[in-house]
């Protein structure tokens, strides 16, 4: 995420998307039929508890939004 964001941000780009907002521990669930994923979620959330954590991407992404403010951007 934070190499993606850096080269988003030299690229001028205005809009990023991330598609996984929350997933469980096992990065799931999965689409049937497209193997094992690699995408991360910006919250892991344990099924047992229903508990959740903010995963490292999600501290990206709040640094990223923190400069685009910074810049002049809507925050």
């Amino acid at each position: 995420m934070m190499r993606t964001g850096i080269e988003i941000i030299r690229n001028y780009s205005k809009s990023f998307v991330l598609w996984n907002m929350a997933l469980d521990e096992n990065n799931g669930p999965f689409v049937p039929g497209f193997g094992t994923s690699t995408c991360r979620g910006l919250l892991k959330v344990e099924q047992q508890s229903k508990q959740f954590q903010y995963t490292l991407d999600y501290y990206a992404l709040a640094h990223f939004q923190q400069m685009r403010a910074a810049q002049g951007g809507k925050a």
